[in-house]
């Protein structure tokens, strides 16, 4: 055999041929057999191939459309070219759940999970405040665990909770408990998940008597019983510069040690009480004028004396007592809920005098007051910093005998980039990042998980865009549709082409293709060989395109947020999918430029392909409103029928035929709609298979729309929505109508045709028996501004938003609702009168006096306004606010205060539309006492029942879309405007524990024996 006959022939070769060739072979048999056939429908290349990631299922693995039938003909109509339009009205999802004493952050101190409300406001994973949009109701026997951080946190959850982790070997992802302890908390001795810490608590600046840093400084070094304190001589200079008190040396020992008071009053110019004498003038015997009078006042009237408008005008000393520190050390709650800036001064003070920097530059402060030294641990975490405290022996010796103590050390890293001091020495020990390891810093890592005997259990929803909110002392952040992904999926891998997908906002976009979207390519193996690796590809650009944007052959997908114009008016698509069409804005556009419906703007996107589609899916909301309802009320309007187990006969799930018996809804059943048999969970999966999606408009086959409710669900029993019902009745018509909307798919009717006339709500009237009946324990105020006069209505308020207008009686005893109180506003003799009226005292059904609890005064007038500010400025620690209705229709209730003002003062913007409402829906919707129920004195002038009803909600279009706004059917409409501030003082007051307070004015008229 020739040299070139043995280089030809192969080296290596088998039976089947080459080693190359069946490689070769192989791969074409593996490749073939990922190929999906052409008439594969969505439901069977979902069976196929779609692997369900641990980051967007609780039941990871293998995708099985057998486990949700209802959903095989919604995703295979996607396949018909016939269809245009798909519309999926489903009921929500919710997060999962914690134990119901778990503590969670709020921008008004702490709350319970078992406390929260829709509407309550919450920390989100940035900082920020965000809305509570859902609740659950209370959860029993889950399984559940003790999750341990490394800070020393635990919080307990259930086994489906997520969880949003960071770890070496499987990289961001959220778990479940669950998870975790399958994967292994540890590896060795290394802790295997980390959760990452929160972004600083975002707060509205504060307005206090004691500046933060000079409060932080005598919290460190300050005498527990005078306004005095104690620093060496070459730190004095450095920290005095900063503190904002006049200060005086009292006394110094040889060794440098000094004793300084600060903020000694000049008797020549303010009173003990804090009045400047050069404004309120003296008495004869050269005492305080205004002291003299309030005096007077109190011995004649009994009413209260009040302290001085500037109380920063007070002795140090005496405002300490005022903030209730005296001998009593600690944080006081308005300063932990101060603006970031304002905390951070707080713990440069304390740090300035107790704290110290290490050579490897961990911080530390060592205090020997418990409660001071968890609220400067609280103080660090609001920060977005990671403390932990540990308890420490300590003894020492005074006059000569040993002495035996416990002192509390805190340490935490930070590093120089947020100094944590003033003092120029300490400052200087603090590290710079640089060529440091700062990853641990900013995470908790989970060093334990057990499980616990199983405890109530709770979940909500928040409106942040990742649906993440903080949980437990140590503020962790933790988390809160499938058919669209398995269409999204099937159309990268079978039938390519350009797909957009559009979300509220841009955030929700970006998360959506990061938790959702990400997971599932990188898990279901065709996906994964045909996406381009945008993280990876040069040719991507910039990462804005590389988080929205990915690339596969023949076509590519892009998510957007339908809040950006420019978003809305790229290239064209041909399957378009947008989610949660109701809380897209109604509108879009820059510089006054309307441009109309972002979802009508999308979809035309679409025009240029003969074979377009939009998928539509939403929660709906409120109807003749709800986008998502117009849109299925314009489709096939498709209900899925399920067949009866002992009758056969097709029905609809519908709550109306829910039935459980009194007081027992756990042990709800379903009364079948044609025969006397009941249907229990037990018999949903068999009557599942046998499920029909039937139409009511089969003629209408470009535009399939398809309804379903909770019911349906494998995972929620009828016991379970029964006493969601239950739960949401009981809570008043904001949790009803969050029931109704999330849980039975329907929309909230509001029944705006129906109007209640006048003199059916003069009827109402009724006599309390006291100012303040027994069931009402709340006070609020709406002032009115007008250019001659003011008018203020009182309510008081009960459990489940309950509510009672208060009258005040004229001369003739006849009552008076709301007061006037003449005056031009420029004038200051009106608002001295108001004073006094807000200064009352009423009384209640048990004989106690009750003070008013919150007042808004609107300064919605750009003539008054800056009047208004000015007044409510000086009052804010008696929490007098200034208000303003929001211009946007759909606006909350109340939202996180500004003081962008020219006076600093506090002002909420106000949701006029939801306040009136509320306040319709209670009225005309709400016929006995109970939650939600508005009740009137008797006796209350017809103007006022008219001045109540001056307006009505009207259906408004723009650019093509339907709003409530609410116009007027006459002209004095001052009641309703006093009635929709008080219903907004109430939500900003954020009352969780009125039914404690109730309980104890009650037990006080016991023990009196009335």
């Amino acid at each position: 055999m020739s040299w070139l006959e043995r280089k030809k022939k192969p080296a290596y070769s088998t039976v089947a041929g080459t080693v190359e060739d069946v490689t070769n072979r192989i791969g074409k048999q593996v490749r073939a057999a990922w190929k999906p056939p052409a008439n594969m429908t969505v439901s069977e290349w979902s069976d196929a191939y779609r692997m369900l990631p641990p980051e967007a299922s609780s039941q990871p693995g293998k995708w099985r459309t057998s486990k949700v039938p209802w959903m095989r003909e919604i995703m295979d109509a996607y396949k018909d070219d016939r269809i245009d339009r798909i519309v999926m009205k489903f009921s929500a999802q919710m997060a999962k759940a914690l134990a119901l004493d778990t503590p969670i952050p709020t921008p008004n101190g702490w709350t319970t999970m078992g406390d929260i409300v829709v509407g309550d406001m919450v920390f989100g994973k940035n900082g920020k405040p965000t809305r509570v949009v859902l609740v659950s109701e209370v959860f029993q026997g889950h399984r559940c665990y003790a999750v341990e951080f490394s800070d020393g946190e635990v919080i307990v959850a259930d086994a489906g909770h997520l969880w949003e982790t960071k770890s070496e070997r499987y990289g961001t992802r959220v778990l479940t408990t669950e998870q975790i302890v399958k994967r292994g908390v540890k590896t060795g001795v290394r802790n295997n998940f980390s959760v990452a810490l929160a972004e600083p608590l975002e707060c509205a600046p504060i307005t206090q008597s004691i500046a933060p840093y000079s409060l932080g400084v005598w919290l460190g070094d300050g005498h527990s019983y005078s306004g005095q304190i104690t620093l060496h001589e070459n730190d004095a200079p450095d920290i005095l510069r900063h503190v904002n008190e006049r200060q005086e040396v009292v006394h110094r020992t040889d060794t440098g040690v000094l004793t300084i008071a600060l903020g000694r009053r000049d008797p020549a110019e303010v009173c003990r009480r804090g009045h400047r004498l050069a404004e309120t003038g003296r008495t004869k015997s050269g005492y305080c004028a205004e002291c003299g009078r309030q005096a007077a006042m109190a011995s004649k009237w009994g009413r209260a004396r009040k302290d001085a408008p500037d109380s920063a005008a007070m002795a140090f000393s005496d405002r300490l007592v005022a903030l209730g520190l005296m001998r009593n050390k600690h944080i006081p709650a308005p300063y932990l809920r101060a603006s970031s800036e304002q905390r951070l001064e707080l713990l440069r003070g304390l740090m300035d005098t107790d704290g110290t920097c290490g050579k490897n530059g961990r911080c530390s402060i060592t205090l020997t007051n418990r409660r001071l030294a968890e609220d400067v641990v609280e103080l660090i975490r609001s920060l977005g910093l990671k403390p932990r405290m540990a308890e420490r022996k300590t003894r020492c010796t005074y006059l000569g005998e040993r002495v035996e103590g416990v002192a509390f050390i805190t340490t935490f890293m930070v590093y120089a980039d947020m100094p944590v001091f003033h003092l120029a020495r300490k400052a200087a020990r603090q590290p710079s990042r640089k060529g440091r390891r700062t990853s641990e810093v900013f995470q908790r890592r989970i060093v334990a998980i057990r499980e616990v005997k199983s405890v109530p259990t709770r979940c909500i929803g928040v409106a942040a865009e990742d649906h993440l909110f903080l949980a437990g002392r140590g503020m962790i952040p933790t988390h809160n549709t499938e058919g669209i992904l398995n269409m999204i999926g099937y159309t990268m891998d079978m039938a390519p082409e350009p797909m957009l997908l559009m979300l509220p906002t841009g955030g929700l976009a970006k998360t959506w293709i990061k938790d959702r979207l990400d997971p599932t390519i990188r898990d279901t193996l065709p996906l994964r060989e045909k996406v381009r690796n945008q993280e990876k590809d040069k040719f991507a650009g910039n990462s804005k395109e590389t988080l929205v944007h990915k690339n596969f052959p023949g076509g590519h997908f892009t998510a957007i947020g339908g809040n950006s114009t420019a978003e809305t008016s790229m290239r064209p698509v041909g399957k378009i999918f947008v989610d949660e069409i109701d809380r897209i804005p109604l509108s879009i556009g820059k510089n006054g430029q309307v441009e109309g419906d972002p979802f009508l703007l999308v979809e035309k996107r679409g025009n240029t392909f003969w074979n377009r589609k939009s998928v539509v899916a939403a929660t709906p909301t409120v109807l003749g409103i709800s986008r998502v309802d117009e849109l299925w009320l314009e489709s096939t309007m498709e209900r899925f029928f399920l067949p009866c187990p002992h009758c056969g006969a097709l029905q609809v799930l519908e709550f109306k035929n829910l039935t459980w018996p009194e007081n027992k809804p756990q042990d709800a059943k379903y009364q079948c709609a044609h025969c006397p048999e009941m249907i229990e969970d037990r018999h949903k999966t068999e009557m599942m298979e046998s499920g029909v999606w039937l139409a009511e408009h089969p003629e209408r086959v470009t535009c399939r729309g398809f309804h379903m409710n909770e019911m349906y669900s494998p995972w929620r029993s009828f016991g379970q929505i029964a006493q969601a019902f239950i739960s949401a009745k009981r809570g008043g018509l904001e949790k009803l109508r969050v029931f109704v909307n999330t849980v039975l798919g329907e929309c909230w009717d509001e029944k705006r045709e129906k109007t209640v006339d006048v003199e059916g709500i003069q009827d109402r009237g009724e006599n309390y028996g006291a100012e303040v009946p027994m069931e009402a324990c709340v006070i609020t105020a709406g002032v009115d501004v007008q250019p001659d006069r003011l008018e203020v209505l009182f309510m008081a308020h009960g459990v489940g938003q309950e509510r009672w207008v208060l009258a005040l009686p004229d001369d003739q005893g006849r009552p008076i609702a709301p007061v006037q109180l003449w005056g031009a506003p420029q004038q200051p003799d009106v608002w001295r009168e108001l004073d006094k009226l807000l200064q009352r005292q009423w009384t209640h059904a048990s004989g106690r006096k009750l003070p008013l609890s919150c007042a808004l005064v609107d300064s919605g007038d750009g003539n008054t306004s800056t009047f208004v500010y000015k007044y409510t400025k000086a009052r804010q620690k008696y929490r007098v606010f200034s208000s303003k209705g929001s211009s946007n229709p759909t606006a909350p209730l109340s939202t996180t205060p500004t003081q962008s003002n020219e006076h600093r003062a506090t002002l909420y913007s106000i949701g006029t539309n939801a306040a009136k409402s509320i306040l319709d829906d209670s009225i005309r919707m709400v016929p006995i006492p109970g939650p939600s129920y508005t009740h009137f004195p008797a006796g209350l002038s017809e103007e006022f029942y008219r001045q109540l009803r001056a307006e009505k909600a009207t259906i408004k279009y723009r650019s093509g879309v339907k709003y409530v706004v609410w116009e007027k059917v006459r002209e004095r409409n001052e009641v309703l405007d006093c009635a929709v501030l008080n219903i907004a003082a109430f939500s900003i007051l954020d009352v969780k524990d009125i039914a404690t307070m109730l309980a104890e004015l009650k037990s006080g008229l016991k023990k009196r024996g009335k």
